[in-house]
């Protein structure tokens, strides 16, 4: 049970995080605080705790950080080159 609240308590403090830098940030990376709060979930309680992380995260990130439907053609793309893209992450695990 401990392995799960980890995976709650680091999206949370994820969550956290991107709200206080929600200005410096804006739209451009609306993922990148939740990549090391899964990591650290996956880290200490395996696939089903990094599975609640990412899935805690999503919704979080969905329901209070990306803009409505209507409004996502107005916004800049995402930046791809961002440190913790997809193959930045998958370099990066490969050291583990």
């Amino acid at each position: 049970m401990r392995r799960y609240a980890v995976a709650v308590a680091a999206a949370a403090a994820a969550l956290l995080v991107r709200s206080i830098l929600r200005d410096v940030f804006g739209l451009r990376v609306p993922f990148l605080q939740f990549y090391p709060a899964v990591v650290v979930a996956s880290w200490y309680g395996g696939l089903g705790p990094g599975l609640v992380a990412t899935g805690l995260s999503a919704l979080a990130s969905a329901y209070l950080l990306l803009p409505p439907a209507g409004l996502a053609a107005a916004t800049p793309p995402i930046n791809s080159r961002s440190p913790c893209s997809p193959a930045a992450l998958r370099w990066w695990s490969g050291f583990r």
